[in-house]
């Protein structure tokens, strides 16, 4: 009788995590519409680069107009800005360096010019990484910057592993090159 139980309070428990999960797809899959909806009917954004970041964040680039829409999951709406009111952006990785010999790799990094050559330097230093985020700074009193994660603590993934290299990695230099070609085209002087 207690197995019986049991099994019935297991079975419930299951099927209760697997309706939260159909939700949360649900859910991610509408904000996403909404995102692609709000971009496709703004002229700024015509011919945009999409980036799906972690789940429920998103960017949209418009090289031929200089204008990103950002969206996370902590904002009810999309956070539309030129680049001239970018104050620069930056890679936040595993939410801080490791050592200082990580932090001097990246500053090399930076120097030696590229987003890409920063995260490659740093994360050489590791085989796993838990959190990577774009951190974007922003003229904007009440919204100063806005994090987009590209991977969170759940999603950990090896340095060497393919969907790293393919997904992870190939996104952020995707926008590193979108955001170098803006800056040269619109940075004011």
């Amino acid at each position: 009788m207690e197995n019986m139980l049991l099994f019935h309070m297991l079975h419930m428990l299951l099927f209760l995590l697997v309706l939260r999960f159909e939700e949360e797809s649900r859910k991610l899959k509408n904000e996403k519409k909404k995102f692609l909806k709000l971009i496709e009917s703004d002229e700024r954004f015509k011919g945009a680069r999409l980036y799906d970041a972690s789940k429920g964040s998103f960017i949209a680039i418009a090289e031929s107009s200089g204008y990103i829409a950002l969206k996370t999951v902590d904002l009810p709406e999309a956070k539309i800005v030129h680049y001239n009111d970018l104050n620069g952006f930056e890679i936040r990785e595993d939410r801080y360096s490791n050592s200082a010999k990580a932090r001097q790799v990246a500053l090399v990094g930076l120097l030696l010019g590229g987003i890409g050559l920063v995260i490659k330097a740093v994360s050489a230093l590791k085989e796993k990484i838990n959190h990577l985020s774009l951190i974007f700074n922003v003229n904007d009193f009440n919204m100063p910057s806005i994090e987009i994660k590209f991977l969170k603590k759940l999603d950990s993934l090896k340095i060497n592993s393919y969907f790293y290299k393919k997904n992870v990695m190939q996104k952020i230099n995707e926008i590193n090159t979108s955001l170098s070609y803006i800056e040269k085209k619109y940075k004011t002087r």
